[in-house]
């Protein structure tokens, strides 16, 4: 017979006259074990269920733990209302011990639940994404890989994730089963799946980032989380993630490791890499000082720096290609370019989207006005 759990549920049963003490008497194994996983809480949540002979009025419940990993200000005992339970008791030279006066109305066999907080089930996540490129969706499913450093077995245990709070009753929350995780013995590590396969929408950008790498164009694979249900509310836990890009006939083609991480209702992305296809040459046409200030003393008080530049794109990938160019503009400058579809994206970075036409050379031109000292706007 398998030991599920490190721990023992005794019970004491006296009349209302002519105790004499208690006569403990230890209960077989839990009907059930529940072990409930939450993104919000380094913690599991155990329920244990327990199937326990009562008499007629006082009888005293008494749990006793075998290891420092729960949480003793967190154990609850719950039992169905005909039955009137008191205050928790902590017995006095007892250790990892707390009891319960349970008065029940008719002997017989009762149903209660134990639950507490147990530290060291650690789990950690893993994702993986199939992506066909030129598809406008990808598909993401997760796993767990568990470890159980608690100290206590468990075994034909029923473990969940949920994403968030475990008690909330918001019906947007989103909760996972985990069935191929049941048995957990001490120091056992398994790995387990968590989420199903789900479609997300996504769009392949190339982009260009003269900052980070002036030089070489990066595929960027921007993805969109769902709009309903609870993932659309909580984010899912932070992992790695390995990218899988399909053929047209949906075989792997080749991968590469990533972060899945993200806000709810905000695009993210992953790094797919270089495209090699897509050669591009970033040239500085011309630099110059204008418009210098002097102070009173004929020190250069300030003065505009006028930077042009050209960015020469040849794309040799067999296909049109949507270049996201993106370059760092600070509040003290000044960004033109004649490209119409110029944008700010973001606080200090203007984006430049445009195509790059399949075995054709496009130029972008731009220019920067950097101003310093007085003449900065005011």
């Amino acid at each position: 017979m398998k030991r599920t759990i490190a721990i023992c549920l005794a019970l004491a049963t006296f009349a209302a006259t002519a105790w004499a003490g208690p006569a403990l008497q230890r209960l077989g194994e839990p009907a059930g074990i529940q072990v409930a996983l939450s993104t919000t809480s380094s913690k599991a949540l155990v329920r244990q269920d327990v199937q326990t002979h009562l008499v007629r009025g006082s009888n005293r419940l008494t749990f006793t733990w075998a290891t420092d990993k729960v949480d003793a200000g967190s154990v609850l005992l719950r039992a169905p209302r005909d039955l009137a339970v008191g205050e928790t008791i902590v017995p006095a030279g007892s250790a990892r011990t707390l009891a319960w006066d349970v008065t029940a109305p008719t002997e017989g066999d009762w149903a209660v639940t134990i639950s507490y907080l147990l530290a060291d089930v650690k789990w950690t996540p893993s994702y993986r994404l199939l992506y066909q490129p030129g598809s406008d969706h990808a598909q993401l499913e997760g796993s767990l890989t568990l470890s159980n450093e608690s100290g206590l077995a468990l075994e034909d245990a029923r473990l969940s994730l949920t994403l968030g709070r475990s008690g909330s009753d918001d019906a947007t929350r989103t909760t996972w089963d985990i069935p191929d995780a049941g048995d957990l013995p001490v120091s056992a590590r398994v790995r387990a799946g968590f989420l199903p396969q789900m479609a997300l929408r996504a769009r392949l950008v190339y982009r260009l980032d003269g900052e980070q790498d002036p030089q070489k164009v990066r595929q960027v694979l921007v993805l969109t989380p769902p709009t309903e249900g609870g993932l659309a509310q909580e984010a899912l836990p932070v992992g790695r993630v390995s990218i899988v890009l399909l053929t047209e006939a949906g075989l792997p083609a080749r991968s590469m490791a990533g972060e899945l991480k993200y806000a709810p209702g905000e695009e993210f992305e992953l790094d797919l890499g270089v495209e090699r296809d897509i050669v591009v040459e970033r040239t500085m046409l011309d630099q110059r000082k204008q418009n210098l200030d002097f102070d009173r003393l004929g020190r250069v008080a300030g003065s505009d720096t006028l930077e042009r530049y050209q960015i020469a794109i040849r794309n040799h990938t067999g296909a049109d290609a949507q270049l996201e160019v993106l370059e760092t503009v600070l509040n003290t400058w000044e960004f033109s370019s004649r490209e119409l579809h110029a944008r700010d994206l973001d606080e200090g970075v203007v984006a430049i989207r445009l195509t790059a036409p399949a075995g054709e050379a496009r130029e972008l031109l731009f220019t920067m006005l950097k101003h310093s000292g007085t003449r900065i706007p005011k």
